[in-house]
């Protein structure tokens, strides 16, 4: 009997392993973002401030569309690792 809970339990924790090692690959393979810093303006020319400030605000929306897409590849990744998680158990406990 010890020798089978062993066994799930190893099982288990190997699944467990697996997920999350994939999950860290694919962080460590994350792209970054593409979103450009403006440059400031050298001149005192108010279109070129109008201008500047616009680009920040594109700059600024695109750095959050970034977090905003990474967050939900976390939440993707998340109910991944639970879905997988959850099989792997059913699995073992259907070994009884």
């Amino acid at each position: 009997m010890k020798s089978k809970l062993a066994d799930r339990i190893v099982l288990v924790t190997a699944i467990s392993v697996l997920v999350v090692g994939s999950a860290h690959a694919f962080v460590m393979n994350y792209p970054y973002h593409n979103c450009q810093q403006p440059f400031q303006p050298y001149s005192n020319d108010q279109y070129a401030w109008d201008s500047f400030q616009i680009d920040v605000e594109q700059y600024i929306e695109c750095i959050n569309q970034y977090v905003e897409d990474g967050n939900n590849t976390i939440a993707h990744i998340r109910n991944a690792q639970d879905d997988a998680l959850s099989e792997a158990r059913a699995f073992v406990n259907s070994l009884q």
